[in-house]
């Protein structure tokens, strides 16, 4: 396994993450819509704010469904795989990679640095490398 296959899923979760609060906020604009009492003639052009918003979070829908779909394929991928490692180490991946915080939440929920949880997600994918290299030249 590399980083960048174990990203794929980081990257996944942090964009789902960030649909789901871009869809919240055009819903919470959706739901606050209010007619401006100016006094004041309005133009002669007319929009449906609330229309263009609706078909703006059913695009969004589709997207999260998208990669919902897309992050659960790669979590049951990865999910027998990070089962095989041992604890804090595992705990750290799966926070990092299932959950998509960053290395200083994780840092933070582990009570050491970045610099320590970054290293032992580096150290086990340099030994896993080792052994698998190991394992191929011996067979």
């Amino acid at each position: 396994m590399t980083i960048e296959e174990l990203n794929v899923l980081f990257y996944l979760r942090a964009e789902l993450e960030w649909l789901n609060t871009v869809k919240a906020q055009l819903m919470d604009a959706a739901t606050s819509t209010t007619a401006k009492l100016t006094g004041m003639p309005h133009g002669s052009g007319v929009t449906d704010k609330v229309g263009g918003l609706a078909a703006e979070i059913a695009d969004l829908d589709s997207q999260i469904e998208q990669i919902t779909a897309k992050s659960d394929a790669e979590e049951a991928q990865l999910a027998d795989w990070i089962a095989g490692i041992r604890d804090r180490t595992r705990l750290v991946f799966r926070l990092r990679f299932f959950r998509a915080l960053s290395w200083k939440e994780i840092a933070k929920i582990t009570h050491t640095t970045t610099d320590t949880v970054k290293a032992i997600v580096y150290r086990y994918l340099r030994e896993e490398t080792r052994s698998t290299h190991g394992a191929k030249e011996g067979a």
